[in-house]
């Protein structure tokens, strides 16, 4: 089951002021117990915290941080009622939304989850931290249904809306190790987690257990290519040849490239623009397959594979493709473009308008615009 953070949004509330409080044992108990949250102890933290909501009924985030301290003991018939007095004291508090919502999920109500997640999102909550919570929640709901595209979407929401959100990055972690299988990324996204995440939490040992799995097969596989040597001499030629329009002859000098050498980038490459001259758009896609899977980051290359693929009616094959790519980099927006196109080729209606308005959002932010493409989506 995907993980949801729970501490990271009431920690983002720590700073709310006690001046509401009317006394002094009040306030002593609401900060004791706040304290106690943060340092794990959550049974003190729940005492404290259920005195608090006794002497402030009106203060919302009283119950809620009840509610966080509850839930943390496993208590979430207990921990739905402090969420839900939070929510009769200050309807639409996002903070409570998402602590019920995390209740729905462990229930493995997804649905009900997904309902409330998305509740707490509308609510337009002020702390990142509420917002990466309702995000999370949202993938697992989507990773539950089988909805990969959507996992991955509201993960790399959550992590863009709380990038100090530590529980993001482990989810992203085993998602990129686990569905999308890229291990550059997966490696990342842990060790992210770890420069992160709570010093006492049960996870750090898996997040470490694998990264050192991932490196250890990552220096086997390096040093296996290592002692492939790529025929220079025949990349150098077919690159001449390419240069001067010899199409034929730069084709059979790349082969001959790849076939000393076949995940050379380089290679693969140079044919696939040489068999594309020549009028072989399906060889040339199987090219630049291979030159993508050797450097998914090349968006140049991604792209003409995927302007292929939709004219070869291949679309799994371009979906394909653009996953590696977006993992490469998460802000890619033609990458991100190009998904929300495929999956709408594909009939998946909804998660095109995800990712379409996902690439409009990353427009925004960079200042730009793309009318034609709005027009599409609204098409949709």
């Amino acid at each position: 089951m995907l993980r949801i953070p729970v501490m990271i949004v009431l920690c983002a509330l720590i700073g709310s002021g006690l001046s509401c409080a009317p006394r002094d044992t009040a306030k002593v108990n609401w900060k004791e117990g706040r304290e106690a949250l943060i340092s794990g102890k959550y049974r003190e933290a729940s005492a404290l915290l259920s005195r608090t909501a006794e002497q402030l009924p009106k203060v919302a985030e009283v119950h809620y941080l009840q509610g966080c301290a509850l839930l943390n003991l496993g208590e979430l018939v207990r921990a739905e009622a402090a969420f839900r007095q939070g929510l009769a004291v200050k309807p639409g508090y996002a903070e409570a939304l998402a602590g019920l919502g995390q209740i729905e999920y462990y229930r493995e109500h997804y649905d009900e989850a997904g309902r409330l997640f998305r509740q707490a999102l509308d609510a337009k909550a002020d702390s990142p931290s509420t917002k990466a919570s309702a995000l999370n929640g949202l993938a697992g709901k989507a990773k539950n249904k089988g909805g990969n595209p959507l996992y991955r979407l509201y993960l790399i929401k959550g992590a863009a809306a709380a990038p100090e959100d530590a529980c993001t990055f482990y989810n992203l972690g085993v998602m990129y190790r686990d569905t999308y299988k890229n291990a550059k990324r997966s490696v990342a996204c842990f060790n992210n987690y770890l420069r992160l995440g709570d010093v006492n939490s049960a996870q750090r040992d898996k997040a470490r257990s694998a990264i050192a799995y991932i490196e250890k097969k990552q220096l086997a596989e390096a040093q296996n290519k290592s002692r492939v040597k790529e025929d220079g001499k025949m990349l150098m030629e077919g690159t001449e040849a390419f240069a001067v329009r010899a199409y034929d002859r730069a084709v059979a000098c790349f082969k001959k490239a790849l076939k000393s050498k076949p995940d050379s980038f380089n290679a693969a490459w140079g044919l696939g623009k040489s068999l594309l001259r020549r009028g072989d758009k399906t060889g040339a896609f199987d090219a630049f397959k291979l030159a993508v899977k050797s450097n998914p980051g090349h968006v140049e290359c991604c792209m003409q594979a995927v302007a292929l693929a939709f004219q070869l009616k291949r679309h799994q094959d371009a979906e394909r493709l653009l996953d590696a790519a977006l993992a490469e980099n998460e802000k890619a927006s033609p990458v991100v473009k190009q998904l929300s196109m495929v999956y709408a080729a594909q009939g998946k209606k909804d998660i095109a308008r995800a990712y379409g308005n996902f690439y409009l959002s990353l427009m925004t932010a960079a200042g730009a615009s793309d009318n034609n493409f709005t027009e599409w989506l609204n098409s949709l």
